[in-house]
């Protein structure tokens, strides 16, 4: 990608209502994710079928949680989705 000019970053509605109800440890990882993103947008895998315009990164939320970032890129724009946060330990989505 061409770095020569800023990224923007820019988020969905979803993921700033999702990003507000996190514990603040948790919003600490997941700025660090999106951070690692804007610095290497090809970090995440590009997902197959009709999803195939969205690249998804996962890190870890916490001990026991792991995060998906869904973003698609144009130019020298990103826009985020966090796709779900789940309990590694159980099935369940917690958000």
């Amino acid at each position: 990608m061409n770095l020569d000019r800023p990224i923007k970053v820019t988020q969905s509605r979803s993921f700033k209502n999702s990003a507000l109800r996190l514990h603040p440890r948790k919003k600490l990882n997941l700025d660090h994710a999106v951070r690692a993103i804007a610095d290497n947008p090809n970090l995440g895998f590009k997902k197959k079928g009709e999803l195939s315009y969205l690249m998804v990164y996962k890190f870890n939320m916490a001990t026991k949680q792991q995060g998906l970032l869904g973003y698609e890129c144009e130019g020298g724009n990103i826009t985020i989705h966090l796709l779900k946060i789940e309990n590694k330990s159980a099935d369940g989505f917690l958000c």
